[in-house]
């Protein structure tokens, strides 16, 4: 007898379910499922007889056997499997052309033909075979639940439907677009884009797990970045149904139930094991590894069964930094990448490729968050907690208290040794830079617990140890005493610590207007930074600092220079506060349409533009506000991620303006996301975290909701007068606004 198409597909189910069944059950279903048709009942008997004689599944001739048997019947038929459909109408589509194909699958673009409106889809054909009893149903429950996938990084399930000849077809968004490594291949991309945009394809992948759904079959071939560089992930649920989509060196799983990519493929995915979410993580971790090093974590001896069981579960991968420098020719960059991935970025995706499952981690949530972590310059869970590490996480953090400070230091450090060498006063110099290096060196061992004494030394200890190390030991050096307190003084205004921040700056200000005269860029940065903090103070004696600054930088650099602009932005926070909105509002605008070298937003007209996109919404320009203030807070975060201070402040501006028009839920969503930034910034008692709980406390009580309200501004209240003190405008408004919530009724 000769098998027809329609006979092997049915042998295949049935040796799928007869798989699964004790051998003892296996003759009852076998004589209830091939009732009358000896021939087809015989070669699954062959099948299930190699299965036994192969013993344990790792060793077993039925799966390689198998899956040779279907891949070469599907060659064999795969003209008449898949006949060309292209013009054929499939309800209000008609097929333009084929797109892709795979073993069990064709892909064709398909338009709308009904006149209705002009879209593009994709169209997946399923072969008639599958069109019956449980794998019908199968495919129609899939397709419902993929309909409730809806993520912006999800190539969405549009519908589907069964041809007139029973074929089973699924309409899916058309992307166009690169693979995700090749797009950042062809790109160019650096380590941190790529980082970005595979935390996307986290996004999306965490989304389906939320939603039940795990992926099991995630690959390059499956993740498209666009040609604007979004990210669209596809057949999310579909290869449970689909059952391998002919990708070179894809097999089927015993037995035959899933699909997977050898490379791609998790430990337990090899085995035939049950996948959990976990699969994905693995997978995610190959994915990662592949963009980082720019080749897979292994390289299998052959496509037989048993070098891959015996690689993917057996072989540990070199870390990504190591596989990046393999080969006969390696380029400066890849050196300088390398460097890049050794300890974080190794370690998180070696985490992420345990063999273990449970070693993993345990969520696409917590790899994503580990990756942001390490964006952020904050320890990651994926490294030991050694005393050394966090220092170095801690002393990396941008602008954050003692960060900022030593990292002004060793810039000073730098500059003594450059300085030295030009003007050739090398004894004396050296001396000084010696000096200063000596004086960053023990700023640094304050951080270790050593120098704590035991116990966790507080940034105002370090701080205030500085400032009394700076007037006793470095009376000869005016200069570099001044250098230091400004540095000192921002250090200071980081951590909440206004009052010595302001004595930190008026004096460097005092030792550079004696040293330098008024004229010269060093005096004119010290006016500038000390009219900030008094604008953060709220102190309007502010124009003539600001005055002084911007004409003394006009006269040194050139209209666009970033300093200078960041000195206009600064100076319309003070007239704002002054109640001089048009001009605020017309210094801003000036400074927004300028760019930078790279003709991108940069950091000083991004926060330009969130102060006037602050001020538009006071005045009721809310939608212009809204607009302005969401391009800076995507400037921001491309800049600086989203566990950032700078984007933070952004969205309480866009908070304000939605509580201003009268979306409470909008501004509560901006408010908890800026408080969720700044609590992975800064330390619980930051007068930034107090902001956060005061916005909040405003939305409760604009709904009405006076408990919530009063415990919020208890909260801020307590922060800010450690801050600020129990006379500062802040506290006191603070306070009238808890005296009358305590008061209505």
């Amino acid at each position: 007898m000769t098998l027809t198409r329609d006979d092997w597909l049915r042998i295949r189910d049935v040796l799928e379910e007869a798989l699964d069944l004790p051998v003892s059950e296996r003759p009852g279903f076998l004589n209830r499922s091939f009732a009358g048709t000896d021939a087809l009942r015989t070669e699954v008997e062959a099948l299930l007889a190699a299965e036994e004689r192969s013993g344990a599944f790792i060793e077993q001739s039925v799966g390689d056997f198998a899956v040779a048997l279907i891949q070469d019947f599907a060659k064999q038929l795969d003209q008449s499997l898949f006949q060309s459909w292209v013009g054929t109408q499939l309800g209000p589509y008609r097929l333009v052309r084929e797109i892709g194909r795979g073993g069990m699958g064709a892909v064709y673009l398909a338009e709308r033909a009904d006149g209705q409106f002009r879209q593009s889809v994709a169209i997946k054909l399923l072969p008639p075979g599958i069109d019956r009893g449980e794998s019908r149903r199968r495919l129609f429950a899939e397709r419902q639940i993929l309909a409730r996938l809806e993520h912006p990084a999800i190539a969405r399930l549009f519908d589907g439907g069964v041809a007139d000849d029973g074929t089973p077809y699924l309409v899916i968004e058309y992307v166009r677009g690169l693979p995700i490594d090749e797009w950042c291949a062809a790109n160019g991309e650096s380590i941190d884009a790529r980082l970005d945009v595979f935390l996307q394809v986290c996004d999306a992948v965490e989304y389906a797990h939320r939603n039940l759904i795990v992926h099991r079959d995630l690959k390059p071939a499956n993740i498209l970045i666009t040609e604007s560089g979004s990210v669209k992930t596809l057949d999310f649920g579909i290869a449970k149904v689909l059952e391998t989509d002919g990708e070179p060196g894809a097999l089927v799983t015993g037995p035959f139930a899933m699909p997977m990519t050898p490379a791609y493929a998790s430990p337990e995915q090899i085995r035939g094991e049950p996948v959990t979410t976990a699969t994905d993580v693995y997978s995610l971790g190959v994915i990662l590894y592949r963009l980082l090093a720019g080749r897979p974590p292994y390289e299998f001896r052959s496509a037989a069964r048993a070098d891959i069981v015996a690689t993917v579960c057996s072989e540990e991968p070199a870390p990504p930094s190591y596989a990046l420098l393999r080969g006969d020719s390696v380029s400066n960059s890849q050196r300088r990448d390398a460097r890049r991935l050794q300890g974080d970025l190794d370690a998180i995706v070696l985490t992420a490729l345990r063999k273990e499952p449970e070693r993993r981690y345990s969520s696409v949530a917590m790899f994503a968050n580990d990756v942001r972590r390490h964006r952020a310059g904050l320890p990651v869970i994926a490294r030991p907690d050694t005393t050394l590490y966090r220092t170095s996480r801690f002393v990396r953090r941008n602008r954050l208290g003692v960060g900022a400070a030593v990292g002004a230091l060793v810039l000073l450090a730098a500059y003594g040794a450059t300085a030295s060498v030009q003007t050739r006063r090398i004894d004396s110099e050296r001396a000084r830079a010696e000096r200063t290096a000596e004086f960053v060196t023990s700023m640094i061992a304050q951080l270790e617990p050593e120098g704590a004494r035991g116990g966790r030394i507080a940034p105002a200890e370090i701080l205030d140890n500085a400032v009394r190390r700076i007037h006793a030991e470095l009376l000869g050096e005016p200069l570099v005493q001044a250098r230091l307190l400004n540095a000192l003084g921002g250090a200071y205004a980081n951590w909440g610590m206004f009052a010595r921040a302001k004595a930190c700056l008026e004096e460097a200000l005092r030792i550079r207007l004696a040293s330098l005269g008024s004229d010269h860029l060093d005096v004119a940065s010290s006016q500038l930074q000390l009219g900030i903090l008094r604008v953060n103070m709220s102190d309007p004696d502010t124009d003539t600092l600001f005055s002084a600054a911007i004409a003394t930088m006009r006269r040194h650099l050139h209209g666009d220079h970033p300093t200078l602009r960041e000195a206009f932005v600064k100076q319309a926070i003070a007239m704002r506060d002054r109640g001089e909105y048009q001009r605020a509002e017309s210094l801003l605008r000036a400074v927004i349409t300028t760019k930078d070298s790279a003709g991108l937003p940069s950091e000083d007209i991004a926060l330009a533009m969130a102060y006037l996109g602050r001020l538009l919404g006071r005045r009721g320009a809310y939608q212009e506000a809204h607009s302005i203030l969401s391009k800076a807070l995507s400037a921001q975060r491309a800049r600086f991620g989203e566990a950032h201070a700078v984007p933070a402040n952004t969205l309480d501006a866009i908070g304000e303006v939605a509580l201003a028009s009268g979306d409470t839920a909008g501004a509560e969503r901006s408010f908890r996301a800026a408080l969720a930034a700044r609590r992975s910034f800064f330390a619980a008692d930051h007068p930034d975290i107090a902001t956060s709980m005061w916005n909040l406390g405003l939305v409760a009580e604009e709904r009405g909701e006076r408990m919530a309200a009063q415990k919020f501004y208890e909260q801020s209240v307590k922060i800010m007068r450690v801050a600020f003190g129990d006379s500062s405008s802040q506290v006191r408004e603070l306070r009238d606004r808890l005296a009358r919530l305590r008061t209505t009724k």
